[in-house]
């Protein structure tokens, strides 16, 4: 909860909690611009995209913010150099 006050700079939990799930929640927040079409998300995606080659083909959308969220978790595990 210490996290989420300072990110929230609110000291109550629970309206710090409120305003942490509502901002996670925005869909800037998400590595996709728009849903992913039905065809990515039904019971034969499941079926078809279980791997690399297969989500490239089957599931272009869902493999495009799967390689944003790589990338940027990438980034986020860089260790940070302070001057």
């Amino acid at each position: 909860m210490e996290l989420v006050r300072d990110y929230t700079g609110n000291s109550d939990d629970v309206k710090a909690r409120d305003s942490f799930i509502s901002e996670i929640q925005l869909a800037d927040k998400y590595f996709n611009d728009k849903p992913f079409p039905s065809k990515e998300s039904d019971d034969s995606a499941f079926i078809n995209c279980t791997g690399a080659d297969s989500a490239k083909l089957y599931c272009p959308e869902r493999w495009k913010a799967m390689q944003a969220w790589i990338k940027n978790t990438e980034e986020a595990s860089k260790p940070s150099i302070i001057v």
